[in-house]
């Protein structure tokens, strides 16, 4: 019965701080750059974020077991964002 408390407070606070997380980036694009972001790039920055925080993690308890696996998801992660960007930019200059 306690480990399902705890499943759901866990999964509880992934989806608080990440609902504050995904408006917190849109409320900073939009006053540092003036520019508002799309739901998908958020998502986006988001994952790249918690990745990233895994990787720091790993390194820090030197579990290399994680951080190389984890590390080879950002790869195609970094790929994706770029082929998105690409992908916005040729809709723009069609629309133009």
């Amino acid at each position: 019965m306690n480990t399902g408390i705890v499943l759901l407070t866990i999964l509880g606070m992934i989806a608080f701080y990440g609902l504050i997380g995904y408006f917190l980036i849109g409320y900073v694009a939009r006053k540092i750059w003036r520019h508002s972001l799309d739901r998908y790039r958020i998502i986006q920055i988001l994952l790249v974020l918690s990745i990233v925080f895994v990787i720091v993690q790993a390194i820090r308890y030197q579990s290399w077991t994680l951080a190389l696996p984890i590390t080879g998801i950002l790869v195609p992660m970094i790929s994706m964002m770029t082929t998105y960007r690409r992908k916005q930019a040729k809709k723009h200059m069609e629309e133009a």
